[in-house]
C-alpha cells in the first residue's frame, strides 16, 4: 500500500535536517569567546543519525609588557562528522542524544609586537597547522512550529595539545 501524505510527512520530520548554531567556547589558555557554525544531519535509524558539521571561533588575547604590546590571534575552522543518538522517551516532546566523532581542525595564530618607542615598526608572524580531535557531547532538542527544532549542546572537543568546551543553542529545519 502506498504510505499516506501524513506518514510522509512524519518520515521527513526526522530523516534529514539542516541547521546553525551559535554559543559560548571555552579554549584552554586561551579564555573564552563566541562561536557558530552549521550542521545537518542523516538519518540512519529514527534514533541514530550522521551528523556532518562546520564550525568557525576566533579568541585573540593582547598583553602590553611595557616596552611592547603583544597581540594574538588564534582562529579554527572544523569540519566535523558525527554519529548522533537520540533517546525517545515516550511522552516527552524534548528528545535527549548523545554524539561522537571526529573533526578536521584548521588552526591559525596570528601574533603581532609593536612598540611606542618605534612608531610605525610592527613585527608579524603566522602560523597555521591541520588536526585531527575527538568530539564528544549530547544535549536536547525540542520540537517547534512545523519542520523546525531549537536545540541545546555541550560538545567537548580534544585537540592535540588543547581542549575546548562550547556551549551552544542551535535551531534546525526538516527538509
Amino acid at each position: 500500500p502506498k504510505p499516506s501524505c501524513s506518514s510522509k510527512r512524519a518520515w521527513r520530520a526526522w530523516t534529514t535536517k539542516i541547521g546553525a548554531r551559535a554559543g559560548m567556547v571555552d579554549v584552554d589558555n586561551l579564555g573564552s569567546t563566541i562561536g557558530f557554525g552549521g550542521y545537518g544531519e542523516i538519518a540512519l535509524t529514527k534514533e541514530v543519525a550522521i551528523r556532518p558539521s562546520l564550525d568557525y571561533w576566533q579568541v585573540t588575547k593582547g598583553n602590553d609588557v611595557g616596552l611592547a604590546k603583544v597581540e594574538v590571534k588564534v582562529s579554527v575552522l572544523a569540519v566535523g562528522g558525527a554519529i548522533k543518538y537520540t533517546a525517545d522517551l515516550a511522552g516527552w516532546s524534548a528528545k535527549p542524544y548523545a554524539l561522537g566523532g571526529l573533526a578536521l581542525h584548521r588552526l591559525s595564530a596570528e601574533a603581532t609586537a609593536s612598540s611606542d618607542f618605534a612608531p610605525g615598526a610592527e613585527y608579524r608572524s603566522e602560523a597555521s597547522d591541520t588536526k585531527i580531535g575527538f568530539d564528544f557531547g549530547g544535549g536536547v532538542s525540542y520540537p517547534l512550529a512545523s519542520g523546525m527544532e531549537l536545540s541545546g549542546e555541550v560538545l567537548m572537543r580534544n585537540v592535540s595539545q588543547a581542549d575546548l568546551l562550547s556551549i551552544t543553542a542551535g535551531i534546525a529545519y526538516s527538509l
